[in-house]
């Protein structure tokens, strides 16, 4: 089943034709998975990096001049409200797994806000664990 595409409150992000994604996690997976994206012509306005690391952001902002790349989470999923749902399709979890657990706590209420596809590239993490910490058994989850 095909996730549901939500409207974006973002004004750039209105194309029902294409998903927004987002990458909670900006290291080496995630960098390959945007640019192969990205070299394929989908619109740099519908991916969005989450990234922590200063150095990192600063990489990704050379690198890809075009892409949006946030050190929050919750600005990442939500806009500048954080009480509005996502405005996002797919969120894409690559980070170290050994911060998988605490990441996946700080955003499981925005888990439970809307109908989207999470996919977890997190080496050895179960599904079971993964839909455990986010406290919702029913969420779309694919584990690559």
């Amino acid at each position: 089943m095909a996730p549901t595409v939500h409207q974006s409150t973002d004004a750039q992000s209105t194309d029902p034709h294409h998903l927004t994604i987002i990458f909670i996690g900006g290291g080496n997976m995630a960098k390959a998975i945007a640019s192969g994206l990205l070299a394929n012509s989908y619109p740099n306005h519908h991916i969005r990096v989450s990234e922590p690391l200063p150095e990192r952001i600063a990489y990704l902002y050379d690198r890809y001049l075009t892409l949006n790349v946030l050190a929050d989470n919750h600005v990442v999923l939500c806009g500048a409200n954080p009480e509005s749902s996502p405005a996002t399709d797919v969120i894409i979890l690559a980070v170290k797994p050994q911060i998988l657990h605490p990441v996946i706590t700080d955003i499981a209420p925005t888990l439970h806000a809307a109908n989207l596809l999470v996919i977890s590239i997190a080496a050895g993490i179960r599904t079971e664990d993964i839909l455990c910490w986010a406290g919702a058994k029913d969420m779309a989850l694919v584990r690559y």
